[in-house]
């Protein structure tokens, strides 16, 4: 429960997306609750509503994580992508059974949130398109 309480809050109320279906951001981490993951090397977001996915990736390496729903034998993930009349992204969802929450503020700051056995970890990138 305390999982869909954090994608809850981090996922405002939205009208549909009126605007581009796709947002690609280039990115540097300002600061992050846990300097060991891999996700602070990101650097790239490719926000899709189309899709319904966020391609997270760090440039020029071929190094990605790609946040989808997809049912498999293994994996039950559940993403989704929404952009606000604000032109606010806002992302959701579960990948590998962990809660995961991003929102693309328009003036360029990047929050990224997941949910582990231990605690919240937060990520936070200042973007520009």
């Amino acid at each position: 429960m305390r999982h869909m309480a954090l994608a809850i809050l981090l996922l405002p109320a939205f009208a549909s997306p009126a605007y581009a279906a796709r947002v690609a951001v280039s990115c540097a981490m300002l600061n992050s609750t846990d300097d060991l993951t891999k996700y602070v090397l990101a650097n790239e977001f490719v926000f899709d509503t189309d899709a319904q996915s966020l391609d997270m990736r760090v440039k020029n390496s071929g190094a990605n994580w790609l946040f989808v729903t997809q049912k498999t034998e293994f994996l039950d993930d559940a993403f989704t992508v929404r952009i606000g009349k604000d032109r606010t992204v806002s992302a959701a969802g579960l990948r590998n059974s962990v809660p995961v929450a991003f929102r693309l503020n328009p003036d360029g700051g990047l929050d990224f949130a997941y949910v582990t056995a231990e605690r919240t970890e937060r990520i936070h990138y200042t973007c520009s398109q």
